[in-house]
């Protein structure tokens, strides 16, 4: 993610995507200012997806310092599940698939527990899969809620 970062900061006037899913508002703040702080956020355009339009505006204002210059696309959960279904897609965490049950037939291969918990099922955590199809440029790069950018 460094090399992406610094890759982009060199070429003059291009624009970056920065794609942050999250329902954990506070650890995408901090995400956001450590991004910020560290490259040129005039470079940047984050699309932030939180459970509301609202709380990826409010996430936007909280950062706004850091990030002053920043393009930012704000999405909510139900906003972002219809973009998914305009590419022809049914988001995976709204599907059969999303609470897969360990099967006991001795020829199916078994889900272990991580992979079906809620973590590993959240709508935050399968929305970078879909991102690349709906967010045109160049470069795009992915954050987890969880990452410090220095």
């Amino acid at each position: 993610m460094k090399l992406l970062l610094a890759i982009a900061a060199g070429r003059a006037a291009a624009t970056t995507d920065v794609f942050l899913a999250s329902d954990r508002l506070a650890a995408s703040a901090a995400v956001l200012n450590s991004v910020c702080d560290n490259s040129d956020p005039a470079q940047l355009r984050f699309h932030l997806l939180a459970p509301t339009r609202e709380e990826a505006e409010t996430l936007a204002r909280e950062t706004e310092t850091a990030c002053d210059g920043a393009a930012v696309e704000p999405y909510g959960l139900a906003e972002f599940e219809k973009q998914v279904r305009t590419l022809g897609e049914e988001p995976m965490w709204t599907t059969a698939l999303a609470t897969v049950e360990r099967s006991t037939s001795t020829y199916a291969v078994p889900v272990a527990r991580w992979d079906r918990d809620k973590k590993h099922t959240s709508p935050y955590n399968h929305a970078r899969f879909y991102a690349p199809q709906l967010i045109d440029g160049d470069t795009l790069v992915m954050l987890d809620d969880d990452v410090i950018v220095q």
